[in-house]
């Protein structure tokens, strides 16, 4: 004896097919946009955020640089850091130099950084300068920018298109056009 299904359900399940093929077509127009292959990859997510973040820099056994971020991200496969509301101070034993920077953007292998953001210093004797970007240099201990800069100390002001600055030496080379107003002492 063989079984066969009544025709109302052969109907139920020729109706629920239909109703499917509607849905997945449905759900297919109505998806959102994949991305393109041909479009650039977003960059990879980083594997660790961490906030409150204190910095500290060796050279053999000195510390030639401490700082903080109020936000650091590192990704471990590309080797990239990028930190948010940066401060960092260097030669803190001598006479140190502080920078701020709002964006920092750098890679562990290559040892050096881009900020930007509009970057102040501060260094020893009341010396002060902005400049919107620069890129640091860790071997070296060199920033250069090739933005405007302006300096102010006791006594001058300098503005350039661009500068170098060896932390090392402490010492600044301008370039481009360079404006300077050196104020003598008041009587």
């Amino acid at each position: 004896m063989g079984l066969d299904a009544p025709p109302l359900e052969d109907a139920a399940v020729s109706a629920s097919t239909s109703a499917a093929w509607a849905l997945l077509l449905w759900l297919t127009a109505c998806a959102p946009d994949r991305p393109n292959p041909a479009a650039a990859p977003e960059p990879p997510r980083p594997q660790a955020t961490l906030h409150g973040v204190r910095i500290r820099i060796y050279r053999g056994d000195e510390v030639v640089m401490l700082g903080r971020a109020a936000r650091l991200t590192f990704n471990r496969s590309t080797r990239e850091v990028t930190a948010e509301e940066s401060f960092l101070q260097f030669h803190p034993q001598g006479r140190p130099v502080e920078l701020r920077a709002p964006q920092l953007r750098g890679n562990l292998d290559a040892r050096g950084a881009d900020l930007s953001g509009g970057l102040r210093l501060r260094g020893p004797e009341g010396l002060a300068g902005e400049t919107p970007a620069a890129h640091f240099d860790g071997p070296t201990m060199v920033a250069t920018g090739t933005q405007q800069v302006s300096l102010r100390g006791p006594g001058y002001a300098v503005q350039a298109g661009g500068f170098r600055m060896d932390f090392n030496e402490e010492a600044f080379d301008f370039e481009g056009a360079v404006a300077t107003d050196l104020k003598g002492p008041k009587p």
